[in-house]
């Protein structure tokens, strides 16, 4: 392939794979450097309008209007010591999610360890009837477990 020519004659620059990951990296660094600066930005921004929200709940907890201020005093309290929870079915209070996570899997895991041991157990009569059929000559071992489930 003959070489690119540029309008003086001058052989052009040919374009490499280390040409374009250069290029690459560049536009990489340089969207990592705008995103950590607005994310700065935004950091103090929030800082600042939580100071202020902070200084306006405290105004309201000495406001005279008695709903304004007890509902200053809920949210404040809910803030410091965590929202109160009424009990829930089965007499749960609120929790957080990853403790809902753990709850959950400890659940799961005493349902599976009542459940697996009947269903092996339902497994192996099954392959124990189908063992039978075969050796009466009532079908062929292609299948393990019998077409019809029911005891």
């Amino acid at each position: 392939m003959a070489k690119r020519k540029l309008k003086s004659g001058a052989d052009a620059h040919e374009f490499t794979k280390e040409d374009a990951a250069k290029g690459g990296r560049a536009r990489a660094e340089s969207f990592q450097e705008r995103r950590q600066a607005a994310e700065h930005a935004a950091g103090e921004q929030l800082v600042s309008g939580l100071e202020k929200a902070l200084k306006r709940l405290e105004a309201m907890l000495d406001s005279e209007n008695q709903q304004v201020a007890f509902r200053a005093v809920s949210t404040y309290l809910d803030r410091a010591l965590g929202k109160a929870a009424l009990p829930a079915q089965g007499g749960r209070m609120d929790v957080a999610r990853a403790e809902a996570v753990a709850i959950a899997r400890d659940e799961h895991a005493v349902k599976t360890a009542a459940e697996v041991p009947a269903a092996r157990e339902m497994v192996a009569r099954l392959v124990e009837r189908r063992a039978q059929e075969i050796a009466a000559g009532k079908g062929t071992a292609d299948r393990l477990i019998p077409h019809d489930l029911s005891e």
